[in-house]
């Protein structure tokens, strides 16, 4: 009914929320044991397990009928250590979940069958709260996200494309907003959500200050940038960061936060340069885990593993990747049963006994060893190791705690592993202090064991950058948030010799392989670069028509001109002046040139007034320009 009743106004989306989840923010609890949520859950259970015999199994129980079957509250499966009839509910509630806003969708596209939607005030995905974002990504068509807790890197990764416009401004503070704003840009965000309008607007409608300052912020985006970045393709590093909705739940089980862990990983190997991506379960699983496509894979607090995933592992290794988990791999199956031994302990070379036992405390020093290619022995730290119940069995290990082993090495057929029994989830708080450096020193070392070098560096190695990469062909477009001491100055070492622009100052920078930077006295939040395999010369502007009249359309042809090779895609400001030298806001727009060339229609209107009319036409990545005119007279 509603859906029908705004169908006549033609809404941009359906938004089906703000900050909603399965629990809200209230403290952790478990539901819905109602007799009709409880009777969709033995259905979903017979669809997993296929037979009351294989659940039965999994959960150590002896039901007879699955009438009978009824879910652990979290309490329940920790007194009992009976995991998996509590994680497979919540595995039901997100799958729930889910179904609730397909019925949503389904609903509303009955009446408007190509609309957007989509939640607001996203939720990072919890044990408890039903975000599964592997799910979400592929069930919705827009977003306006929150970006904390990893969402960030999931989103981009699940489903490039989707349009987003975050929560990025309004919040009072204009330089966090406009450091957040940028963020967002740079990894895919079409637009900036502003919350709320009153602050936005003063009581006697000006803008406020953190208005003027979103609009400020947003000018180069909206002035081609935007239309360029979001038509480029993300450049990773064949390098993967498993997301497992099943080992969230575990990483629970064990007082753990999953996105600890997958936060400190993204951000070492942000700091060193590299652009990792997550990859799901299910990618896993279906076989997209290859060597030819992956050279690392990271398991971040990766504590459950079905036996499928266990598989698609070892064949990755085998077949020349490199695996590194950090704590508590696989010692859950793939339903959150305990694993005795570990899902992955015979690939890594150890072996798990008993449960969540913490480990000595002690100096870390790493051991020599040439047999295997990775030199940690320049490292060293303080700490607790997290897991004190494993042993080697098979591994070498770089060194031991009292008998309990960390930084296990390997090799599987054709590739290697490491599993590092240490608090890596440590290292997002740890950053710009020593202790940062230990354990960056060992994802640098693991990430050149496992045959990858930076794209791009930057030094002093001190300043901590996450550098975005976007690419079309050979034109590639770098961008990065500059760092929060004021007073630095840095250089980036691009990884290639290119005809370089600064594209937010519209500068030339030369054919060269680095870029100098500094100290900017306008407040300058963000960098952008252009490194093209050639030199963009002019922007050709040619008009249909030399003269037309009110209500005619006037075509103008827009090209790229270059030396040194064929244009790219490029995007351009197409800036509409009238007689009087005031521009229109109705006509300039934003045009794409998909290889270098595309076109611009004038539509004048009956009442627009007589005179020359000027197109001024702006590359947003190298600030090149061109211009024509056209005269508008009446009969």
């Amino acid at each position: 009914k509603k859906a029908t009743t705004f169908q006549r106004y033609q809404p941009l989306a359906w938004m089906w929320g703000d900050e909603q989840s399965v629990i809200g923010r209230i403290t952790v609890f478990d539901y819905d044991f109602s007799p009709a949520a409880l009777r969709e859950f033995r259905q979903w259970l017979a669809r997993q397990y296929g037979t009351l015999a294989a659940l039965n199994r999994e959960w150590n129980t002896a039901y007879r009928t699955w009438d009978e079957v009824v879910p652990l509250t979290g309490t329940e499966a920790r007194e009992q250590r009976n995991f998996a009839p509590w994680a497979d509910h919540r595995a039901f509630m997100e799958y729930s979940y889910a179904e609730f806003y397909a019925t949503l969708i389904r609903t509303v596209r009955e009446v408007s069958p190509n609309c957007l939607t989509g939640l607001s005030g996203t939720q990072a995905p919890t044990a408890y709260n039903g975000c599964d974002w592997t799910r979400f990504m592929q069930l919705f068509t827009y977003m306006q996200p929150y970006y904390y807790q990893g969402q960030e890197n999931m989103m981009p990764a699940f489903n490039p494309s989707m349009p987003k416009a975050n929560w990025s401004t309004g919040y009072g503070g204009t330089d966090g907003s406009k450091v957040s704003t940028w963020q967002c840009f740079l990894s895919g965000s079409l637009g900036t959500s502003y919350f709320a309008l009153r602050s936005f607007f003063n009581p006697d409608l000006t803008y406020t200050q953190s208005a003027q300052a979103a609009t400020a912020v947003t000018e180069p985006m909206r002035h081609g940038l935007g239309k360029l970045w979001s038509g480029l393709t993300p450049d990773f590093d064949p390098i993967a960061v498993l997301y497992s909705q099943r080992s969230l739940q575990g990483a629970y089980l064990l007082n753990r936060e999953w996105w600890h862990s997958h936060q400190a990983w993204f951000d070492a190997l942000h700091d060193l340069g590299y652009r990792p991506q997550f990859v799901s379960t299910t990618q896993l699983e279906s076989g997209e885990m290859v060597p030819e496509r992956y050279k690392l894979l990271i398991l971040p607090l990766t504590v459950a593993v079905s036996a499928t995933q266990a598989i698609q592992i070892e064949r990755f290794v085998k077949a020349g990747g490199t695996v590194v988990a950090d704590l508590h791999g696989g010692v859950f199956d793939g339903h959150c049963r305990l694993a005795e031994p570990g899902q992955l302990d015979a690939l890594f070379g150890i072996r798990h006994s008993g449960f969540n036992q913490p480990g000595p405390a002690g100096e870390v020093r790493f051991a020599a060893n040439a047999g295997m290619g990775i030199d940690l022995t320049a490292l060293s730290s303080t700490t607790v190791l997290p897991e004190g119940n494993i042993r080697l069995a098979g591994g070498q290990a770089l060194g031991a705690i009292d008998g309990v082993p960390y930084a296990v090495l390997g090799k599987v057929g054709a590739g290697r592993t490491c599993y590092l029994n240490l608090e890596m989830p440590k290292y997002s708080g740890l950053r710009k202090e020593a202790g940062g450096d230990f354990y960056r020193g060992i994802v640098a070392r693991l990430a050149a064991w496992a045959g990858l070098t930076p794209a791009m560096v930057v030094t002093p190695e001190t300043l901590r950058f996450q550098i975005y990469r976007q690419r079309e062909g050979q034109n590639l477009y770098v961008g990065y948030v500059r760092p929060t001491e004021k007073d630095a100055a840095w250089r980036l070492a691009l990884g290639r010799r290119a005809h370089v622009y600064d594209g937010l100052a519209g500068k030339y920078l030369g054919e060269v392989d680095s870029v100098a930077s500094g100290p900017d006295s306008a407040g300058r939040v963000a960098d952008l670069f252009a490194l093209l395999p050639y030199r963009v010369t002019s922007v050709l502007v040619a008009a249909s028509a030399a003269a037309a009249q009110p209500g005619e359309r006037v075509r103008f042809d827009l090209a790229i001109q270059a030396a040194g090779g064929a244009p790219g895609r490029h995007a351009v400001r197409v800036s509409v002046l009238q007689p009087d030298g005031t521009e229109s806001s109705v006509y300039t727009g934003n045009v794409a040139l998909p290889g270098g060339k595309g076109s611009f229609e004038l539509p004048f209107a009956l009442n627009d007034p007589e005179g020359a009319w000027t197109l001024n036409v702006r590359d947003a990545a190298t600030g090149v320009q061109g211009a024509a005119t056209v005269v508008l007279k009446k009969r």
